[in-house]
């Protein structure tokens, strides 16, 4: 999907970019999961980091993706100049509620 969208230039729409955010989480998210069992503790909490961080990133773009559908629809309006916020939000956010995790050694 990335490629695609890369390949044919459909990153020129902010609705297309949120596309683009949200395939770019989940290919991130993939990532964890492939790792298979990891035995040291090290290991282990990296992976339940990941997992738990790019689980929240796609849930994140998610709700933009559906907030900014939402406006669209019914106020005929975009969210395109809060497109910097929605990174800071979808981005580091996750990282915050991961980071909380960790921090209480809950992996």
């Amino acid at each position: 999907m990335i490629f695609l969208i890369w390949l044919y230039k459909k990153y020129l729409f902010f609705s297309q970019r949120l596309v683009l955010y949200l395939s770019i989480a989940a290919l991130a998210d993939t990532v964890p999961y492939m790792m298979g069992t990891v035995g040291n503790t090290f290991g282990c909490k990296a992976q339940g980091y990941l997992m738990t961080y790019f689980d929240w990133t796609c849930v994140a773009w998610v709700s933009v993706i559906t907030a900014n559908g939402y406006r669209l629809i019914k106020e005929e309006m975009s969210y395109e100049s809060s497109e910097s916020l929605f990174h800071l939000i979808c981005w580091l956010l996750p990282a915050l509620v991961a980071g909380i995790h960790l921090i209480w050694d809950a992996y």
